[in-house]
């Protein structure tokens, strides 16, 4: 099963997908040339009988989309955001 576009209120997170048990930060096409990587987040919630992130994983993935951002205005990444351009991060390794 996967749920596109995991949305928050009215806001939609980029590149937030569930796959196989666990949500993913998958950037596409431009961050994924410029070196950012797939990020396995949590397994999340079931609620309703419906997948959707943690409020963690929602947390994580923002700072993944605020880092993408910067560097496409050529500032530098977020310290908080504990990832880097290039480096694979998993769960278990949070």
């Amino acid at each position: 099963m996967t749920d596109e576009g995991a949305t928050v209120g009215k806001d939609k997170i980029r590149y937030l997908l569930f796959k196989r048990g666990f949500w993913r930060w998958r950037p596409r096409r431009a961050p994924a040339k410029s070196g950012f990587r797939d990020v396995t987040l949590g397994p999340g919630l079931v609620v309703d009988g419906k997948h959707v992130p943690s409020p963690d994983d929602i947390r994580r993935a923002a700072l993944l989309n605020q880092d993408w951002d910067r560097y496409r205005k050529g500032l530098p990444p977020l310290q908080s955001s504990g990832t880097q351009r290039g480096a694979s991060e998993t769960a278990s390794s949070a």
